[in-house]
């Protein structure tokens, strides 16, 4: 793919990716601490489902987000919140950003997502999503998601049946494994290696 950069204003601003996007944290609206884990859960999910999509031509892990908000004097950050989002992506000339909440209703879990365009916070998109039980984030939930925003963003219909993989293909279909693995990864980051491995297993 080819990136093209655009200037952009600013003493802290980078060049512009064009049709680059990050996903920061979300928001656990349900009312129970429980769920928090899907602050982190629901990002990473779809970064990974973005970044096998091709519907983008740079998705911004959250190491790279966590390492700009560093350079802004903000270290250490568990949960990246809108407006330290919005700080990273013009440092690291990304041009929107993924945000959203989780909502739960008896067993029904909806998950809801916008994307703005950095420089000027308009909503570029919208889409919403829910299921039966936490695992349908991960079953139906973040594929759904990933197909609204790629139609609503004007990416063509062959190109998103062609990137029809599911999340549960990539990852697991099992929210607890899943949770697992991201604290494993954490502990690795930590250099707690015994503590990886145990989280990994």
């Amino acid at each position: 793919m080819v990136w093209r950069f655009l200037l952009r204003k600013g003493p802290s601003s980078a060049p512009l990716i064009e049709n680059s996007i990050a996903v920061i944290s979300f928001e656990n609206q349900t009312g129970d601490p429980a769920y928090d884990m899907f602050r982190k859960i629901i990002p990473n999910l779809l970064i990974s489902k973005f970044e096998n999509s091709g519907f983008f031509n740079y998705v911004a892990p959250l190491e790279r987000m966590r390492d700009l908000l560093k350079q802004a004097g903000k270290k250490d950050m568990e949960f990246i919140d809108a407006d330290s989002g919005f700080e990273a992506c013009r440092r690291g000339g990304i041009k929107a950003v993924a945000l959203g909440s989780l909502v739960k209703a008896g067993d029904t879990f909806m998950t809801d997502v916008k994307i703005l365009d950095v420089d000027t916070k308009q909503l570029l998109k919208s889409a919403s999503s829910k299921g039966e039980g936490q695992d349908s984030i991960l079953k139906v939930q973040i594929d759904e998601l990933t197909r609204k925003i790629a139609e609503g963003l004007g990416v063509a219909k062959p190109q998103i049946a062609a990137s029809q993989k599911s999340i549960t293909e990539m990852t697991t279909s099992s929210t607890e494994a899943y949770n697992y693995y991201l604290r494993g990864i954490e502990e690795d980051e930590k250099l707690y290696l015994e503590s990886a491995i145990r989280f990994y297993e």
